[in-house]
């Protein structure tokens, strides 16, 4: 039994929506689909507590302060030594930290998010994101496809302890200090959990640390010692590489809430609507909601054109992208991109209603006295942070990883981005500034 043991108690901080996924598909009561479908659509669903509460299994934090102390560039022996080492041979060992499994503190807000409104499953801190789903082949997003999954929103808190057991006096004291770095660590830059990683989703930082060292008495029992227990030196955090994108739009801009319906009209082609048709999905009533992957979406639809562009234009100077260039730097199934997004901040905003007359399916001309209102906002910046990261054996970026990345912030910073619903009408056209990091 370890003759000493640390006790660590902090607060896992939610700052972008999370999925830790529970590998199930569920029903959700408010995702019901188009209407005249006989079944619900089915939403990924998330790792919930023996009372149905969002929880994140001890393996997942285990994971993130493993990344983390990666990224701070411990010495191996150490990382090692704090969270085992794998079997090889039949070798192997325990790691020094235990992880226990972190339980919901507090929600955050989730009155204006999709399909939380009225829900009677989805609890406290849980509402449903959709997003387009991905066709293979073109690279684009795939009309008419939605892929729905819980999500818990940012704001909430989790709960979580750890024990880091004091196996060989001699160590004890380093593989604490060790962990107190990677702690604070994700106190002053996030992690990330969960799926969506690349799209800046399950960005989370840690808060409200409380350390105790206990020690094994005579009688078999711990008993913690008097005074305050230091953590160790301020780590050194790697310098963030890639670039700041600042996205402008004087436009409308939307976003669909694919969980709001348009109130039936009080009669055919009435001029008044009193509600819109078509409303953004918001964070807050004056902020919309955009999500990682409604940016990661139209940058790989933009980069599937250059793709298919260098290939018409392919010479000795300028050659095509190989076959899968986009899979490895925006992602695939079995592949994490290597593009990813930070921190998605909107910086200002605001509600704007755009009437206009409603056009016929058919022909696509105007209805007499037929209006069609929609609820967007306008003024919108956004700011973002998009780095190309470089893993291990084949997550190394290649010279034409890198290519394909700057050719598609080059381009952006020059034409633009659309984003979001009814690029066709105006609306979602963003000027992009560009500035490396």
């Amino acid at each position: 039994m370890p003759k000493v043991r640390y006790e660590v108690e902090c607060k896992l901080a939610v700052l972008s929506p999370l999925h830790v996924g529970s590998g199930e598909f569920v029903t959700v009561d408010t995702v019901r689909g188009k209407d005249g479908r006989n079944e619900a659509p089915q939403v990924a669903g998330i790792v919930r507590d023996c009372v149905g509460k969002p929880y994140i299994p001890g393996t997942a934090i285990k994971n993130l302060l493993l990344r983390t102390g990666r990224k701070l560039d411990l010495q191996k022996t150490v990382i090692g030594g704090l969270f085992g080492t794998p079997k090889d041979d039949g070798m192997g060992a325990m790691g020094a930290v235990l992880c226990r499994g972190a339980t919901l503190a507090s929600a955050g807000g989730t009155e204006t998010l999709p399909y939380a409104k009225g829900s009677q499953v989805l609890g406290p801190g849980v509402f449903v994101a959709a997003r387009t789903s991905i066709d293979p082949k073109q690279g684009s997003a795939d009309e008419h496809k939605l892929f729905f999954q819980e999500m818990v929103t940012v704001g909430s808190e989790f709960s979580v302890r750890l024990r880091l057991e004091g196996r060989e006096s001699a160590s004890a004291g380093r593989q604490f200090e060790a962990l107190g770095q990677i702690l604070e660590a994700l106190q002053i830059e996030p992690g990330s959990l969960g799926k969506g990683q690349a799209d800046g989703n399950g960005r989370v930082s840690i808060k409200d640390m409380k350390f105790s060292r206990q020690v094994l008495g005579a009688k078999g029992l711990y008993h913690a010692e008097a005074g305050s227990v230091n953590s160790g030196t301020r780590p050194a955090l790697p310098q963030k590489r890639g670039w700041v994108l600042r996205m402008e739009c004087a436009s409308p801009f939307m976003i669909l809430d694919s969980s709001y319906t348009p109130p039936a009209r009080t009669r055919n082609n009435d001029p008044r609507p009193p509600e819109p048709q078509l409303k953004a999905q918001r964070a807050d009533d004056t902020t919309p909601l955009v999500l990682g992957s409604s940016i990661s979406g139209a940058l790989r639809s933009r980069a599937a054109w250059l793709v298919a562009l260098a290939g018409l234009r392919a010479n000795a100077t300028s050659p095509a992208y190989p076959e899968g260039a986009l899979d490895r730097v925006f992602g695939k199934a079995e592949f994490r991109a290597l593009l990813q997004i930070g921190e998605i901040k909107v910086a200002q905003a605001q509600p704007f209603d755009v009437t206009s007359v409603k056009l016929d399916r058919f022909s696509g001309g105007p209805i007499d006295n037929a209006l069609f209102k929609s609820r967007t906002f306008t003024g919108v910046e956004i700011e973002t942070h998009l780095s190309l990261v470089s893993r291990s054996g084949n997550g190394v970026a290649t010279p034409d990883d890198k290519r394909l990345a700057q050719e598609l912030i080059e381009d952006i910073e020059k034409n633009g981005l659309d984003l979001g619903h009814g690029a066709n009408k105006g609306f979602g056209w963003f000027k992009v500034g560009v500035t490396p990091l």
